[in-house]
Order: C-alpha cells, then structure tokens, then sequence
C-alpha cells in the first residue's frame, strides 16, 4: 500500500504486472485527509486488520527542503503555514513506519536529498535501522512536462528497513552527458524553468525500479525468516513454544470483549476489557438482523461501525475506492415496519389492545400466510344466501393468525418481538401515525444507531425511495451534511432494492420533442407474473397512467386504454406503440380512427425507449412493494399495489431516469 502515493502508479503496477494484492492509496485525492482524526484512525485500523508487508511512504517535504532556513527569514509566515501542512504528516508517517518495524514488515519512505524529515523525532529512532540510497531522477526519466523536455536533475534520497527495496536504484547519479531545467521560477543561465510542484510526481521508470524493489523484498520475506529490524534472539533449543489456550471462550471464537472470557494465562486476550451489553438481542447471541436488537448505544451491532477494528467510510467517486457494503452487513437492512407508531426508532409500541380481533386493527400474517391471502381473494368469494341476504363466508386464516399471535404471546422470551408485530392500543395503522417532523429530530441524534433506523425507517416508509430524491428532499428540511452522507450507505444495504437493482444504464438518442401535454401518448402492456398492465406515459410530462386488464385482447386494452386515459384528458394527438398484437388489429384501429387519433407503430423488433423504461421503473416498483408487503405481513391486494407504485413514479419517490 502507498502513504501519500499521488494517483497510486505503483501499486498499479504491481497489481498488473506482477500480481501482487494491493491496498487502498491513502492520499487526498483519493478522499483521504489524514488530517483528520477519524482518517488517522482508519489508517492504523487498516495497517492492522490487513498487515501490509511493505508501505511506500512520500510525505509532503514542503517545509523541510534545505532553503527552509532561507525561507524563515524572507517569508517567516508562508514558512510557517508550510510547517503547520507537513509536520503532523511527516510525524504520522514516522509512526507508521515504526509500526511496520515493530510487526516485522517493511516501509519504504522518499524525501529530496538534505531533507529535514529525519530530524523530527519520531524518524530519528529509526534513521540507525534504514538502507539509504541516494540517486538523481533525470537518470530515471525525470523531464519537464513542456517544450523543450529536458530532463530534470532532481537529487533524491531514499531509505528502507530492507536492502532489496533499494536494489534497483544503485548508481544512478547523474553521468553529466544530458543538459538540466532548472528547478525554479528563473534561471541566470537562461537555461528552461520548471516548478517544483509539476516535479513531484515519480516518473514511469522510477515506479518500476520501486516495484521491482518491492517484489524482491517480499519474495526475501517469503524464503527467508531474518529480520531487519532488532529482535531478542533465542539460543538454540529454547525457543518459545506457542502457548496453549484453554478458555472456553477462545476455544469458542468468541469476540475478544466477550465477558466470557477469562482473561488469565490460558486466554488469548488477558489484557481486553470486557463489555457487557443490555440489548436483548445481544444477551441471546441473535443474529445482527434480528428484530431483538434495539440497536441502541446498549447493542453491540449499533456502534460496530464506530470501533477501531470495523471502521468504514463512505465510497466516493474516485478510485481506488473500497468496495461495496453489502446488505447483510447492515444491522438495519431488514427492519420492519410494524408498531413504529410515531417513528421512533428503537422504540416499542403501546400493550396490545384488548380486542385482538377488532374489526379495525389489521391483520398481522407471516410472509407465507399473506401469499396465501392474496390468492385466496384471487378467487371467486363463494357467498350463500339466507333470507335474501348476502353473507360472505368467514375465513378460517385470520383466527389460525390470532391464535399464533396469543400463543407467542404466552413465550417470556418473544413477548417484546410480538408486541412489535401488532398494531397500536388504538387501532390506528402505525403508517398513518408517522411523524416526520419528529422523524426530523431523531436524524440530530449523537448516536449513529438511532440515525441509521431512522433512515431506514425513511427509505421504506418512502416506497424505497432513491438517494437523489432523499437527499434533496431532506438537504430543504436542513438536514446536516454529515448525516446526508449516510444516505447511500443505507440505499446500498436494502436487500429489497438489491434484489430488483437493474443493470446500468443504456444511453439512446432522440429527436422527437414533444411541447404540449397529451400532443404524443406511448402505450404498451406490461405482463408482470400472471397479470396484464396498460401502461401509457405522455411524451412531454411523463404522466404516468396504467390499468389493470383481464387479458390481451383488443376490447380489454379498448376499455382500459379508454378508462385511464380517453374519458380524463380526451383524446390524444398521437398514440405511439410496437408491434403487439393486440394493438395492430384492425379493431383497435377502427377505434382510435373514429376519434382522430393517429397511431405509429415501431418496425418489427423496435421498442418506444420512454414507455419501455418507464415499463422497467414500474416493474421494480412493483415487486420491491410486494416483497416488502409479504415481509410485513400484509394481505394487500394486487390492485391496491398498482396504486401505490403508479403514485410513487410521478411523486419521485423510486428510481427514475
């Protein structure tokens, strides 16, 4: 890995070239400040959990050059701001470095020839333990970055814990044989001028001399056991035995804070502290996405992402970046939503009402028994009739649904994970008693727990809605920055919106460009599982219309072509469409004839992007609804589901374009 490596040109070529695994580029334009606490932590967690074996490090040496003393006395304080940049760096490298030493790995650090780096303390205790090479760059490729592109004689100095890094870069002072730039602003020779910034980028040749440093070094580590750095040696036949533990809890791979542990000789962790946590969830050893975990400063998962050994940051845009966090790691990515009566994450839910059965609350049914409702209303209601009244026969499923609820009432240890599954004492559904301005108020929380359920809460309450439209939505209510930052973080821990995540997207050029509304209508069916959907869009607003069909016959698209768009906004200029077969009869011309409609139809394997996309768009909606339907326990109909999605597109609460 590369401390301050600029775009990181090395440890590209060793990846590519010589198939070495390599690790993140710790530099500012990688979006790295190691300025910043929290960055400084995530470097040493990093150098820690994943070992490095060599550290290529390049700290600024602005301030340390061999006119610094010159500086001080002409421009005391640009002097001064220099020093304010470079020291906390230079000292954090020094650190690193010794880190490396004290594991047994390596580090590699470059600095101009004279550097005042190796005064600072933390480089003077180990300045005995470096290799020193000392070579001019113009001999490695360094040149000016115009016209005339003279090399540049840049005297440079490097030190190593091991020889092998060093190797490549012997006898490689200047032969005298090529003319210089001047490094500056003015030359009294009149020989060309460079700036000394443009120059501290490492030229192609001097990248590959390090690789090639460091594949040697780490195939020395690999066939060899010495050391370059001091160590206790052990005379033959006394060397340490690896100690045998027998605490239950190392035995177990248990968490090192584990109170398990017995932290004695026979434990591996004898010097960690423990920490007990109060989080239900946590006492049973559940699993992170269980519904016990209050996810709270008392639950371990809450503050997993704050510790030293899982801290993590945000992607950015720039490579190399860390990957991904996937779904499962997120100990909020399947919460559900039942008994958040005021949107208080964490919190539960008022005592069950007394009347379990009342005809208000809503029937709460596992994942398996909603699939079953919604078939079951699928089908013909079978009434009879009894003294010319109609009564609709009662279902055996909701009693078998409240029999289970009382019977796992009855479990001592299940009693706060049901409570959370019914609705509130009033009977009122918890969706309709959300409250956003409170839900406002949990997003300043100090606990990164609390923030994250609410954003949860957000994403689903807000039909999975996408990060662009959460963000300006909530940037207007005054939402800090650093609270907006966690909002992909929560977007890309969904596993619904993972689940239905369409591919990249695909760019197509256009030149029709409707200017009124209802001028261009696109139309199409959508067949989605067993169902037949009309979608049509307008081509200038994007209005969005659909209807539900019986079947894909010409007189079923008639009446819904005529019931969701025709009798509100009248007839349409233009209808676009493919080739469908229910489209291209001569009775759905006829039809559209009568009324001065036009219609075009795409050649044979062409599509109407618009409608096509937006089919795409619905498509998702729909199934990230039913999953999360079926995941709450909700009996809701397929008609009711298409209402909810077709309102979600044009509120900008989905995935649009």
């Amino acid at each position: 890995m590369e401390l301050f490596g600029g775009v990181g040109t090395t440890t590209f070529m060793l990846a590519k070239y010589h198939g070495l695994r390599t690790g993140v580029n710790f530099e500012l334009r990688c979006g790295i400040d190691l300025h910043k606490v929290e960055d400084i932590q995530y470097l040493f967690a990093y150098v820690r959990r994943n070992k490095p074996k060599v550290i290529l490090l390049a700290p600024p040496c602005k301030g340390y050059s061999r006119w610094g003393h010159l500086n001080k006395m002409i421009n005391y304080n640009a002097w001064l701001e220099s020093r304010k940049l470079s020291v906390p760096l230079v000292r954090l490298s020094g650190n690193v470095a010794a880190e490396q030493g004290s594991a047994g790995r390596h580090a590699f650090v470059e600095q101009p020839y004279g550097s005042g780096l190796y005064d600072e303390p933390e480089w003077v205790r180990l300045t005995p333990l470096l290799f020193t090479a000392v070579f001019d760059q113009c001999m490695t490729g360094l040149r000016m970055n115009k016209p005339p592109w003279w090399p540049v004689r840049k005297t440079t100095e490097c030190k190593a814990s091991h020889p092998s890094l060093l190797v490549n870069l012997q006898n490689l002072r200047c032969n005298g044989k090529h003319p210089h730039a001047h490094i500056g602003s003015w030359s009294e020779t009149g020989r060309p001028t460079v700036r000394s910034s443009d120059m501290q980028i490492w030229p192609q040749e001097l990248c590959e001399r390090i690789a090639a440093g460091v594949v040697e070094c780490i195939h020395d580590m690999e066939s060899s056991n010495a050391t370059f750095f001091p160590a206790i040696s052990a005379a033959a036949g006394d060397a340490p035995k690896a100690p045998a533990y027998t605490c239950p809890a190392c035995l177990s791979h248990l968490r090192k804070t584990d109170p398990k542990h017995v932290r004695d000789d026979t434990c591996k962790f004898k010097g960690v502290e423990s920490i007990s946590w109060s989080c239900p969830g946590c006492l049973a050893r559940r699993n992170r996405v269980h519904d016990s975990h209050t996810n709270d400063e008392n639950c371990q998962w809450a503050i997993a992402r704050l510790m030293p050994e899982g801290v993590s940051r945000e992607r950015t845009a720039t490579h190399p970046r860390d990957g991904r966090v996937p779904a499962s790691s997120d100990p909020s990515s399947r919460m559900r939503q039942e008994g958040r009566g005021d949107g208080i994450p964490g919190d539960l839910p008022p005592a069950l009402p007394e009347a379990a059965d009342s005809a208000e609350a809503p029937e709460i049914l596992s994942p398996e028994e909603a699939d079953e409702r919604r078939r079951q209303k699928a089908q013909p209601v079978r009434r009879r009739v009894d003294a010319e009244v109609q009564v609709e026969q009662p279902r055996p499923l909701a009693a078998r649904a409240n029999a289970e609820a009382e019977n796992a009432i009855a479990l001592p240890g299940e009693q706060a994970i049901v409570q959370a599954a019914q609705p509130p004492g009033d009977g009122i559904p918890a969706w309709s008693k959300h409250d956003l301005g409170f839900a406002l108020q949990q997003l300043r929380s100090i606990r990164e727990g609390v923030v994250r359920r609410t954003w949860r809460t957000l994403h689903l309450r807000w039909y999975h809605a996408g990060s662009r439209k959460v963000q300006v939505l909530l940037e207007a209510a005054g939402v800090s920055p650093y609270i907006l930052a966690m909002i992909p973080s929560i977007i890309d821990t969904c596993d619904k919106c993972a689940h239905w995540q369409r591919p990249g997207p695909r760019s197509v050029a256009s030149t029709r460009l409707p200017e009124t509304f209802n001028k261009e209508v696109q139309i199409d069916l959508l067949f989605y599982k067993t169902h037949v959907i009309l979608h049509c869009i307008d081509a200038c607003t994007r209005w969005t219309a659909v209807s539900l069909l019986a079947n894909r016959e010409p007189s079923s698209i008639i009446d819904g072509f005529a019931a969701c768009w025709v009798r509100l906004f009248g007839p349409p200029t233009t209808v676009l469409s493919d080739q469908e077969g229910g489209l291209i009869t001569d009775t759905f011309g006829d039809w559209l004839d009568r009324r001065g409609i036009q219609v075009e139809f795409r050649a044979r394997g062409q599509h109407c992007g618009m409608v096509e996309r937006h089919n795409e768009i619905l498509r998702r909606q729909l199934h990230v609804l039913e999953d999360q339907s079926n995941a709450e326990g909700l009996a809701v109909p397929f008609t009711t589901v298409v209402s909810e999605a077709v309102f979600a597109i044009p509120a900008g609460q989905c995935h649009a374009l």
